[in-house]
Order: C-alpha cells, then sequence, then structure tokens
C-alpha cells in the first residue's frame, strides 16, 4: 500500500498469526523470531497500528455486506468467498492492536530490495510496497517455506505456517 494507507487483508494476516503466537508460543516452541518489514519511514508505524482497527473492520464489511442474505451477483460471491477466506474475527473495540509480532519499518530499503520484496507498482496501481512474503529459515538458515505473492487467494493461513514449522522446523 503506502505509507499511509494500509491493506486491511495484512491486518487480518497479522492478527491471525499474532494469535497463533499468543496460544502456541510459536517463537518459543520453534525458536525461531516472527516479524514483518513494511519500506516506510520510521514514523509511519504509528500510523499503521492506528489504522489496524479501520482495516480489520474493513474485512468484516467484506463478509457480512449490508443485506447479504438477499445479495445475488459478483457482491454475493465476493462475501461468499470473503467468509471462507477470513474465517476469524479480530475486533480491537477502540483497543490498540496488540504487537506480539514486531514491525520493522525499512525506510532505505535496504533488507526489502535485499530480499526482492520491494516493488514500485502492482495490478496497475503505483505505490510504493513490499510484496507479501513468508519465509521459513531454520537454525543453518536454510529457506525451508517460503510464500512470495500479491494475490489475496493465495496466502497461507496462520495454521498452514504452523504445520509448515511443524515439518521443517
Amino acid at each position: 500500500m503506502t505509507p499511509t494507507i494500509w491493506c486491511p487483508i495484512c491486518y487480518y494476516q497479522y492478527a491471525e498469526l499474532a494469535e497463533m503466537e499468543a496460544t502456541y508460543n510459536l517463537s518459543e516452541k520453534f525458536d525461531l523470531e516472527i516479524f514483518y518489514v513494511l519500506p516506510y519511514p520510521k514514523d509511519s508505524i504509528s500510523l499503521w497500528y492506528e489504522a489496524a482497527e479501520k482495516g480489520l473492520a474493513a474485512i468484516e464489511r467484506w463478509k457480512y455486506p449490508v443485506g447479504y442474505d438477499t445479495l445475488t451477483g459478483p457482491v454475493r460471491d465476493w462475501a461468499d468467498y470473503a467468509l471462507e477466506f477470513f474465517p476469524g474475527t479480530y475486533r480491537l473495540n477502540g483497543q490498540k492492536l496488540s504487537i506480539p509480532i514486531p514491525v520493522l519499518m525499512d525506510e532505505d530499503k535496504k533488507v526489502s530490495r535485499g530480499m526482492f520484496l520491494f516493488t514500485q507498482e502492482w495490478g496497475g496501481t503505483k505505490a510504493p510496497q513490499n510484496i507479501p512474503t513468508v519465509f521459513l529459515i531454520n537454525k543453518e538458515g536454510k529457506v525451508v517455506f517460503k510464500y512470495h505473492s500479491q494475490y489475496t487467494n493465495d496466502r497461507p493461513p496462520a495454521k498452514h505456517l504452523m504445520d509448515a514449522m511443524d515439518s521443517f522446523l
């Protein structure tokens, strides 16, 4: 997205992974570090956290649009897809986003560019952003799992990542 406009799906994925970290203590169980890298100025991190509730609410609106029971066609298809793809409900209710997983701001884009995460365009939209990517790296430093894609319908849910950790780490 941009330093001031954030992806609702990224918030959902963050909340889902944070819940799994809180429930299963993934960092300790698998002896690993979990973190997000965003290619924006350090001072935009507070904006990211502040926009979390709005982003998570957008997902809920996708799942339950006004008049859901009477909808047909593409709007209903999208709602049904959203219900399947985003099964959890994460509401902050005016609270701040719990941050058990650090969000690192890569203002100079050294990490982002070095790992080929950074792009200036996606789907015709020109906006500096990182391509959503998940790496699982074992203790020897070998990448044992990698997801790298802008498409929302192939992002691995947190449960899939935990299963991968169980089998690879």
